[in-house]
């Protein structure tokens, strides 16, 4: 579904969201909001995945993975950088998303699958 997640009301029917290529845009801040807002449109049970060039990920190309963390830089404006596995498991934790395993996809992006917890 196409939206803003900042301003747009979120669907409550998916049982799966899927946020790709979403997370270095953003400053921790901001990935909290989303997150949240995310959280709080869908019920206990739910599955996230956040796809996104991530460090710390074992098998994964950290040469590619930093380089793509300097261009961020580059033209996010400062809006954006690059996160660590652990830092993005971190904002889930925070958001009352429980991460269930994150997987390698590529020699440079992973997937971070996460279950929604009662609040």
């Amino acid at each position: 579904m196409e939206g803003d997640f900042f301003i747009d009301a979120l669907p409550t029917d998916h049982d799966v969201v899927l946020v790709a290529n979403v997370v270095h845009h953003y400053l921790p801040e901001k990935n909290r909001e989303m997150l949240m807002a995310i959280r709080k449109s869908v019920s206990s049970g739910a599955v996230l995945l956040i796809v996104d060039y991530l460090s710390g990920v074992k098998g994964i190309n950290k040469t590619i993975v930093y380089r793509w963390f300097g261009e961020f830089l580059q033209f996010s404006g400062g809006e954006g950088r690059g996160y660590s596995q652990q830092e993005v498991c971190g904002l889930l934790a925070e958001t009352d998303w429980k991460v269930m395993q994150t997987i390698r996809l590529t020699s440079h992006t992973s997937c971070i699958v996460a279950e929604a917890i009662g609040v």
